[in-house]
């Protein structure tokens, strides 16, 4: 995928029908992206627990079920979407007004 502005990757996300995300057991950014349009997203590997502490809603396993999940997602995504409710789970969870008030607290702490 060629490099590209970030609306028009945003815009790229939006029409896909599945991401296969990197199996790295966290979520980035653009992942959660892809899920909080409401995308399906997979990735080989056992993810850690999400912030609540709970299972992250995305296609997770051995590579072959990740494969499995995707080829039936695509068959019909917005059930998938439906589904897994990722992008109501990436904006219940992950947005800037949950952390950002942790984060100005930690940084005026050690600024002192």
């Amino acid at each position: 995928m060629p490099k590209m502005p970030h609306d028009e990757y945003l815009r790229f996300l939006a029409a896909a029908s599945a991401v296969v995300g990197q199996a790295t057991r966290i979520l980035s950014v653009s992942e959660l992206e892809a899920m909080a349009i409401g995308v399906p997203l997979a990735a080989a590997g056992d993810p850690l627990p999400g912030p609540d502490g709970g299972t992250i809603p995305i296609r997770s396993g051995s590579v072959d079920d990740v494969v499995q999940a995707v080829v039936e997602d695509i068959r019909d995504p917005h059930e998938a979407s439906r589904a897994l409710g990722s992008r109501e789970w990436t904006l219940e969870l992950h947005t800037a007004d949950r952390y950002v008030p942790g984060l100005r607290d930690t940084y005026r702490r050690i600024a002192r």
